[in-house]
């Protein structure tokens, strides 16, 4: 640092005795940015050359520390990831590297199952830490780029002062968007057995660009981990409770990841006992209320307001244009690839903007079937939509039953059912109205082989 400063000095003695005072300023200027510029790519450097020194090292103790390592299973699932049925080939999105990056960045920092403490519900286990639960709330959320995080983060990972209680949920809401999921989750946490993140939705599995560099990383599944770690501190005292993530985005989201079978072997790798909830709501109601979702997301940009008179207009036409170029996709792929695409835009980017459907979300039977392939039907609760309408304490009761919670005073969630129930009715539309019938009927059979699935026929709607 010290020959910077000098340089710098000889510079500007040279200066003074041969321009005007107006041209040395503004050389001095420039050559004080030049310097300070120069420092810190050195400085940004030689925090990259550590990184790289000690990564083997730290990862080796966490390893050590955790009773890690990659198995002969967690290798055939890496192979299974890697499979080309199971890629989609784009420019966007995760490489099949950076999933198998991932993979072993997961078996680094989080316990093989036989390793998690006994006492508690979810998978837990403490993790050398001094980091504080207030400085948690505030990095949880933040952007892991910033050299700031980085540095709170790693030196309370890899810095340890005393051992910090970790979990992971044990209980995933999967699925589907615009079918009642936020009223359900909201009533489910007034259980004392049942906590949340800070957050509903996280979408950590589903929207995080994960890449190959070690840092980038061990910070990730970090800060999913912190995400969690007020309800951990909550287990201290309550080790029957259960962590809930709620997003839903998790069952159908393959556009960042780009890969079709990835999502429930990294799940159930890392948490292998973990319950499923997929709530579902008929399918045309749920692309309606989902584009109307949108609008209100993206006020004045496609459709002014989302409360238009024209608005069922607007949804049957999008419906029409977007079967069209599914049933285009399916002459030249499959389905699952074709459910991709539709989500994609074909066009390589993410386009959740006001006046287009997402129907390859309302797809569910080719979502569901990936998550069944890998992971036993016993671990999934399926329910509807209009259940929770007509009967929602039966609903609570079902699902407090699956997770294996005990059932609370009925007396009691009369405010909570009265509170929240609500907020399940969407802008009302007649499906059995003629104009619907080419989009009734395109999601026929879809619906019959999800029922099939499922055998259970009150989802053949």
């Amino acid at each position: 640092m010290a020959w910077w400063i000098g340089v710098k000095t000889l510079i500007a003695v040279r200066m003074q005795r041969r321009m005007g005072r107006s041209t040395k300023v503004l050389l001095l200027f420039l050559l004080s940015l030049l310097c300070n510029t120069v420092l810190t790519i050195w400085h940004l450097c030689d925090h990259s050359l550590t990184w790289q020194q000690v990564s083997s090292s730290r990862i080796n103790t966490l390893q050590q520390r955790n009773g890690l390592g990659l198995h002969q299973s967690d290798k055939l699932q890496l192979s299974v990831i890697d499979s080309e049925e199971c890629v989609i080939h784009g420019q966007n999105g995760t490489s099949s590297s950076a999933l198998r990056t991932l993979y072993s960045t997961l078996h680094t920092i989080i316990p093989t199952p036989d390793n998690f403490l006994p006492q508690f519900r979810n998978p837990c286990w403490n993790m050398s830490s001094n980091l504080s639960l207030s400085t948690a709330r505030l990095l949880y959320k933040a952007n892991i780029s910033d050299p700031l995080v980085v540095s709170l983060i790693t030196n309370s990972l890899f810095q340890p002062t005393k051992n910090t209680l970790v979990c992971m949920p044990s209980v995933y809401f999967i699925g589907f968007p615009r079918s009642g999921s936020t009223q359900l989750y909201t009533m489910l946490l007034k259980h004392p057995h049942l906590q949340g993140g800070y957050i509903k939705e996280p979408h950590w599995w589903t929207k995080t660009k994960f890449k190959k560099k070690f840092p980038y990383n061990i910070l990730s599944v970090v800060q999913y981990l912190l995400h969690y770690l007020g309800g951990s501190q909550y287990l201290l005292k309550h080790p029957d409770t259960l962590l809930i993530d709620g997003s839903q985005s998790t069952v159908w989201d393959s556009r960042t990841i780009r890969n079709l079978c990835a999502l429930p072997h990294l799940v159930s790798s890392v948490v292998p006992e973990a319950k499923y909830i997929v709530l579902m709501r008929h399918p045309v109601k749920r692309l309606f209320s989902d584009m109307m979702y949108l609008c209100e997301e993206h006020k004045n940009k496609t459709i002014p307001s989302a409360n238009l008179t024209n608005a069922t207009e607007v949804f049957l036409e999008s419906a029409r244009l977007e079967i069209i170029e599914f049933q285009k996709c399916l002459l030249r792929d499959n389905l699952p690839k074709c459910t991709h695409h539709v989500l994609n835009g074909y066009h390589g980017v993410l386009q959740d903007k006001c006046g287009r459907v997402r129907l390859g979300i309302s797809l569910y039977h080719v979502h569901i079937r990936k998550w069944l392939q890998v992971i036993p039907r016993e671990q999934f609760l399926f329910l509807w939509t209009d259940d929770m309408a007509h009967d929602p304490l039966k609903v609570l009761e079902r699902v407090w039953s699956f997770l294996g919670v005990p059932e609370q005073n009925k007396d009691q969630l009369n405010d909570i059912l009265h509170e929240h129930i609500h907020g399940i009715q969407h802008q009302a539309i007649d499906i059995h109205n003629e104009k619907f019938t080419f989009i009734n009927k395109f999601f026929q059979p879809h619906n019959q082989q999800l029922a099939e699935l499922l055998q259970d026929h009150s989802f053949s709607w």
